[in-house]
């Protein structure tokens, strides 16, 4: 069963993916470390676009950055992939949360 931890990360990830140009700078990070710019020419996106898109996968802990002088270069996180498809394989298991005027009522705790 998925816990309450559990199914805040998994709706960051989906949120974060959960847009067109984030997953197409996924699928090309998929193919190894780019800077913004280069993101930028392959997913046909301006460079601040690409850079609020990276911040939202940063903060879903699916992207990571390595900086080397002045450039910045991003890659997919490994653990961070690794952690959304381990969710993801324990979604079926998802139990919805109780109305907020239970929560207070622990019986509805099984």
């Amino acid at each position: 069963m998925i816990v309450i931890d559990e199914l805040q990360q998994m709706l960051l990830m989906l949120k974060a993916l959960g847009d067109e140009s984030r997953l197409a700078v996924v699928r090309v990070l998929g193919s190894g470390e780019r800077s913004v710019g280069d993101l930028a020419e392959q997913v046909e996106l301006s460079e601040s676009t690409v850079s609020h898109h990276l911040t939202r996968l940063r903060e879903a802990g699916l992207v990571s950055l390595r900086t080397a002088g002045t450039q910045r270069y991003y890659s997919l996180n490994a653990s961070g992939m690794a952690r959304f498809k381990h969710l993801a394989a324990k979604i079926e298991s998802i139990q919805p949360l109780p109305p907020p005027e239970q929560c207070d009522d622990p019986s509805w705790i099984r």
